[in-house]
């Protein structure tokens, strides 16, 4: 049941933890705003899982851009934690592609970042489940409560000094003469975001396109321009005609199409399934993205689905932020489509069918630099049940 909800506006984060570790409430924080969602989930006090809607918080997505495991074996993998309903680093070690050593670390690493982008969220509203889970399976950790919130409200205020020069993530920012004769002096993050410094990418752009997480590439764009080695060019990512403005009613046209390609390939396997087939992988998706699907289907027509999805895309303030996560949210709906129809006709057609559904997604291919249906693992974790 919920014992604590609310808003981050009238109440710390660090007072919500710090309440529930010392009262060792076992359980599942779930912190959101318009763009995110986040889930904490806490053993007798101790956080021990962390998931975000943003695929740079899960683990597949660590995974595959750190190059530890060979995409082609984490797809497989990731196929065998969809079919197993079990949690992805179960499935990589029984595989040996990993330790349970290395698991925890990047486990530990993973919580600790998640938690210290949270402490960044200026608005946002929470509510704490108080139930005993079930974490059989799953790769924990052990994050110590009060170092995370000390390191995360240190972050907090050298972040608050960051954003008087730099107040938002779209700004686009270029390199001066004098940086480039700076370039022995940079570190390895340093010398990464200045290869991504071009007069054309947004703070935002670098963040995504970066291995470093937004708070590092904060401190390393602030400190480059404190120094004079970067200029703010603009104060607004510029429309252009490589990315012109979308309606999401087109989102909704392309990815109407695409999946009922995929779904009429699986009725041609299993006709009497693929019903069932579809309702299972939209269960798969975060509650966020089941929400704004809830009036999608495939039954209706392309028009009577934009028709009925209109109030969900008016509830965000930022239309782009919509686009941007409708987006995904179909990416991910896709994905495991995808996934079922290997399991019914093997690898080669379904390659043959990701890439007549990526030709029809080549239509948004600039709101799509960062996804991909089949090549990139988009979601890999397994959320903790509850006994």
């Amino acid at each position: 049941m919920i014992v604590l909800k609310g808003n981050l506006e009238h109440i710390y984060l660090a007072s919500i933890l710090q309440l529930l570790c010392n009262d060792k409430k076992s359980g599942m924080l779930r912190v959101w705003n318009a763009e995110d969602e986040v889930r904490i989930f806490l053993d007798h006090g101790t956080i021990v899982y962390s998931m975000g809607s943003q695929k740079a918080t899960r683990l597949g997505y660590l995974l595959r851009s750190e190059g530890l495991i060979p995409q082609d074996q984490l797809w497989h993998c990731l196929q065998m934690a969809r079919e197993r309903k079990e949690a992805l680093g179960k499935i990589l070690i029984e595989q040996g592609l990993i330790t349970e050593e290395k698991l925890e670390e990047l486990n530990s690493w993973k919580v600790e970042q998640t938690l210290y982008s949270l402490f960044l969220w200026k608005e946002g509203d929470f509510e704490f489940l108080d139930k005993e889970l079930d974490l059989e399976g799953h790769i924990l950790t052990q994050v110590d409560t009060m170092e995370v919130i000390l390191e995360a409200s240190r972050r907090a205020d050298e972040m608050s000094v960051i954003r008087e020069e730099l107040p938002n993530d779209t700004l686009i920012l270029t390199l001066t003469d004098k940086a480039h004769t700076h370039q022995e002096t940079f570190d390895d993050d340093t010398r990464s975001i200045i290869t991504l410094i071009d007069g054309n990418k947004s703070i935002k752009d670098i963040i995504n396109y970066s291995k470093c997480d937004s708070f590092t590439v904060f401190k390393i764009l602030g400190h480059l321009t404190e120094s004079g080695l970067v200029v703010k060019t603009r104060k607004q990512v510029e429309k252009n005609s490589e990315a012109p403005a979308i309606h999401f009613t087109t989102i909704v046209q392309v990815y109407y199409d695409a999946m009922t390609t995929v779904c009429d390939k699986i009725g041609e396997k299993a006709a009497d399934l693929s019903a069932d087939i579809y309702v299972q992988c939209l269960e798969e998706l975060e509650p966020r993205q089941q929400q704004i699907l809830s009036d999608f289907s495939l039954m209706f027509t392309a028009e009577k689905n934009m028709q009925e999805m209109e109030e969900k895309m008016a509830a965000f303030k930022n239309p782009s932020e919509g686009c941007l996560f409708l987006i995904s949210t179909f990416d991910d709906l896709l994905l495991n489509l995808l996934s079922s129809h290997k399991t019914l006709v093997g690898e080669k057609e379904n390659r043959e069918i990701l890439q007549e559904v990526e030709n029809k997604l080549s239509v948004l291919h600039y709101l799509r630099k960062d996804s991909s249906c089949g090549i990139e693992i988009i979601s890999s974790e397994a959320n903790p049940t509850y006994k």
